[in-house]
């Protein structure tokens, strides 16, 4: 199975941004455009990983918190080209001090 570490995105965040998928949508209509309950930031892609390691991953997962709010400022957007599914960038050194 595909996994990934991603941060959810707040509500009032993922309203605008289905709003502005909403209106690309006519800019692009063969992009396969991902549903709004489905937006997330990823951190960290694990690629393909086998169902015997879900569960050890998860637990080593679980542990990571952090007390103090992450913000993240995004500037532009693209898309993966051989997926042709939208993605935003942001400066990388930003996630790195998470």
């Amino acid at each position: 199975m595909r996994l990934f570490v991603a941060l959810e995105i707040p509500s009032a965040v993922r309203e605008n941004l289905a709003a502005l998928l909403e209106s690309l949508r006519v800019v692009s209509p063969q992009t396969r455009w991902v549903r709004p309950q489905n937006l997330h930031v990823t951190l960290k892609f694990m690629g393909e990983v086998p169902g015997t390691k879900l569960a050890a991953t998860c637990s080593a997962l679980a542990g990571v918190r952090s007390d103090q709010p992450v913000t993240l400022d995004f500037r532009g957007l693209g898309f993966f080209p051989t997926k042709n599914v939208l993605a935003f960038s942001g400066p990388a050194s930003m996630l790195r001090r998470i």
